[in-house]
């Protein structure tokens, strides 16, 4: 028995030498990776700090493909800086991307915030990932333990968070340097326009958590003289808007930009079906992007929304 026992601990002591090292390796590699999504934008996010900039602009993948902060902050004439997250709901884009930047910077001008009604208020994909472990633990994760039972104290514990988990993380670090490797060896491929991207009806987006939460944060921009705008990007017409109750998803909106004196900026026909601009009904391409970034930006300097410099 005290044989069995013994080598029992030094299988423990072996597994332990193997994996733990694995582990730090995995959170080291997650938090110095600039080209794989999500760690690029929540290691951007922390990085910035006193740019201060004159406008913001958050959302999800919408706001991320539809808005060039560059060319908004020449036509414009200020600082602004696109803080969006792809893939993410409103309450994640809220504690990790503009709760970051708000406290490693000065409060901006104006905040544009993009809506949509798909993947704003509600999830699309699960609410736990092994690429949020590495930072669960930080302040700005801590809304992660009131909609994952999951997560316990105990995942203050790398070993414990990563229990039954080692294999994903292995083939998530596979991935992490395939990634980087395609990116710098490989040129971009021509994206074609997928008329197939959403192929099916999606019903509305309106979990109440996000919905509160959102008019949470419209109060705190009004109490802190943020001048805060709604924007709905372009979406393809048959292919992307007809699969959404727009209407429910307006009287959303609507209603909370009524209550509380919000401006609204509707750009979903802009394009129309016109799939020059759009790499999918919901995503504009770089051309699309470059159009619309011109647009809202004369849009906020001429409505007098945004002034510009000059």
């Amino acid at each position: 028995m005290k044989s069995f026992l013994i080598k029992i601990l030094v299988f423990c002591c072996l597994f332990l030498l193997a994996v733990y090292p694995l582990i730090c390796f995995y959170e080291y590699m997650s938090y110095k990776c600039y080209q794989v999504a999500p760690f690029d934008r929540i290691n951007m996010i922390y990085e910035i700090k006193d740019v201060n900039a004159d406008v913001i602009i958050t959302g999800n993948s919408r706001a991320d493909n539809s808005y060039s902060d560059s060319i908004i902050s020449q036509v414009l004439g200020l600082k602004c800086l696109n803080i969006a997250w792809s893939g993410y709901p409103f309450n994640y884009q809220y504690y990790v991307m503009i709760q970051t930047y708000l406290s490693q910077n000065e409060k901006p001008k104006c905040i544009v915030q993009e809506i949509g009604p798909w993947a704003f208020l509600d999830y699309v994909g699960p609410k736990y990932t092994i690429e949020m472990m590495p930072y669960v633990n930080r302040n700005e994760f801590s809304f992660l333990k009131d909609i994952c039972p999951e997560i316990t104290d105990w995942y203050k514990y790398r070993l414990i968070r990563y229990s039954g988990k080692i294999d994903r993380m292995i083939k998530e670090l596979a991935y992490m340097e395939w990634q980087i490797y395609k990116k710098k060896h490989f040129p971009p491929k021509k994206i074609e326009f997928n008329k197939n991207y959403l192929g099916h009806n999606i019903d509305l987006e309106c979990d109440t958590s996000i919905i509160n939460l959102f008019v949470k944060y419209v109060k705190e921009c009004s109490n802190n003289n943020i001048n805060l705008v709604f924007a709905c990007s372009p979406m393809h017409k048959e292919f992307g808007q007809n699969y959404f109750d727009m209407d429910g998803f307006w009287e959303i909106f609507n209603n909370i930009a009524k209550d509380n004196g919000i401006t609204v900026l509707n750009y979903q026909d802009l394009f129309g079906n016109d799939t020059t601009y759009f790499t999918d009904p919901m995503h504009l391409n770089k051309y699309g992007k470059e159009y619309y970034s011109k647009k809202i930006a004369h849009d906020l300097d001429s409505m007098n929304i945004v002034p510009s410099s000059e």
